[in-house]
């Protein structure tokens, strides 16, 4: 910018030009200019960057919350607890209803055994599969406020080429622990209506 300032003020001096000083000595200024636009939009998406980040965990969280309101809609109308939908739809608890030994001693034994077999298996997967899920939402807790407390740093290097992939990874993992919620609640709402349907029950209750 030094270079062609100095070319336009030759032009000037040669009468080569006929611009005005301010536009003539315009490669000398321009360059502070666009620095100063720059820090100004740095300031403010740094200034911002907890607002934004706050906006995308506020949405996932309005996600799992519809999610929950799924779950707790689904008794036909009567607002329930997960475990209860889950005892229902699993119907683990009818095998201890007399028709099961309306068979003969052998067959009855069998059903008895092959039932309490099955449900203690569907209850030791569903309890390790919630054991999970409750150990990896308190993780997201903790991954969210450490992303919040980097997000300002995170969106200063996103500015910057040399440090841009440092930002698309702190950018990927808000984003999946983010939404992490949401997706799960999400499939748990999808899962507990296929169980609650009438082949579950048959396959339960035989």
């Amino acid at each position: 910018l030094s270079a062609l300032g100095l070319l336009f003020i030759g032009l000037k001096l040669g009468g080569a030009i006929n611009w005005s000083w301010w536009w003539v000595l315009s490669p000398f200024w321009l360059f502070f200019v666009i620095a100063l636009i720059i820090f100004i939009i740095i300031a403010i998406i740094i200034n911002f960057s907890l607002v934004l980040t706050g906006f995308l965990i506020d949405f996932t969280n309005v996600l799992t919350t519809f999610s929950l309101d799924i779950i707790r809609q689904s008794g036909g109308g009567q607002v329930r607890n997960v475990s209860n939908i889950l005892v229902t739809a699993l119907s683990i608890t009818r095998i201890y209803e007399d028709t099961a030994f309306n068979l003969n001693a052998v067959s009855a034994m069998l059903v008895l055994g092959t039932s309490l077999v099955g449900g203690v298996a569907v209850l030791l997967v569903t309890s390790i599969v919630f054991l999970a899920a409750a150990f990896f939402l308190i993780m997201r807790v903790v991954y969210l406020w450490f992303l919040m407390i980097l997000s300002p740093g995170a969106f200063l290097m996103a500015i910057l080429p040399a440090t841009n992939e440092y930002f698309k990874k702190w950018y990927q993992l808000l984003i999946n622990w983010a939404f992490f919620s949401p997706a799960f609640f999400f499939l748990l709402a999808v899962t507990l209506k296929v169980i609650s349907t009438s082949v579950a029950d048959s396959f339960f209750t035989g």
